[in-house]
């Protein structure tokens, strides 16, 4: 693939606790979020999430978390009655977290699948989010997985795309690394042909880096359970999953849910998000280089 100049990335990216523990991937970190109020008289509800997938959740120039399943779960709180405590940690730790019960819930990018809904509670869909692939070489002709046979791909470890990938095979080489971002890093180096994750996740990335043009295509519809956003509980606490699973269709009925998705993947959120995710960082680069 042709060889790229460097460019200028922001090291919160690279490293999604960077500003909270130091890209340590072992470790949680206690966040709060802008608009915080004292509810202090409501139950606490311990969230696990993944402060580096924007525009689900991210951190903003304060060092805040905000993003579309911050103000989901904090929005479901309001109507059944909880405070949310959140704690940022790597996508990898989130399932063993909710599973010893350090957390009472993980919401972060976490799509439905038969096999985790036989180890965890998991609740209704709150959200469409088609798993994609992002390339760059325009000559390549991709329309799914199976598209990628031969080539060099990337993806989260552990993430659904990944497994999906494995499942299909034919592939060159995969390459597994802690971040999404790590996986871009590679693709724009040449490192790899193809990348995979959800697509707002894909596309906020694009904009982010409008120098570059790549091709994103989305290879799940609707009908597929996989495209299903969900929320993550420990199996068997039926109560807190009904409490979640009557939130969303509150939130869904009453059109909050829409509004959401609306403030944070509209153009003019994504420039917002941008430009939130670079100040104060761009005295820190990392440089890419073949």
């Amino acid at each position: 693939m042709m060889k790229l100049a460097n460019i200028f990335l922001p090291l919160v990216l690279v490293c999604p606790a960077l500003i909270l523990v130091a890209c340590d991937k072992t470790e949680s970190t206690e966040v709060q979020t802008e608009d915080y109020k004292d509810n202090s008289h409501l139950p606490v509800i311990n969230v696990a999430t993944y402060g580096s997938m924007a525009p689900f959740a991210f951190l903003d120039a304060q060092g805040n978390l905000t993003g579309i399943d911050v103000d989901t779960i904090r929005a479901i709180g309001e109507i059944e009655g909880f405070e949310v405590h959140f704690n940022s940690m790597p996508w990898q730790n989130l399932f063993d977290s909710v599973e010893s019960g350090d957390n009472d819930l993980a919401i972060a990018g976490i799509s439905y699948s038969d096999e985790r809904a036989n180890k965890y509670g998991l609740s209704k869909s709150y959200m469409f989010v088609p798993a994609a692939i992002m390339y760059k070489d325009q000559s390549l002709k991709i329309n799914g997985l199976q598209d990628l046979k031969g080539l060099n791909v990337g993806g989260i470890e552990n993430s659904k795309q990944v497994q999906q990938m494995k499942e299909v095979g034919g592939y060159n080489k995969i390459s597994e690394p802690a971040t999404i971002f790590l996986a871009f890093q590679e693709m724009v180096n040449g490192k790899s042909d193809a990348i995979f994750e959800d697509k707002q996740v894909l596309e906020h990335l694009e904009k982010m880096y409008p120098e570059y043009s790549f091709n994103i295509v989305a290879y799940e519809d609707q009908s597929m359970p996989s495209s299903q956003q969900v929320i993550m509980t420990k199996k068997g606490n039926t109560q807190l999953l009904n409490k979640l699973n009557h939130g969303i269709d509150q939130l869904i009925a009453s059109g909050q849910m829409q509004q959401i998705e609306d403030k944070w993947l509209h153009e003019e959120s994504l420039l917002t998000i941008n430009n939130n995710t670079t100040a104060n960082t761009m005295d820190k680069t990392t440089s890419l280089e073949n």
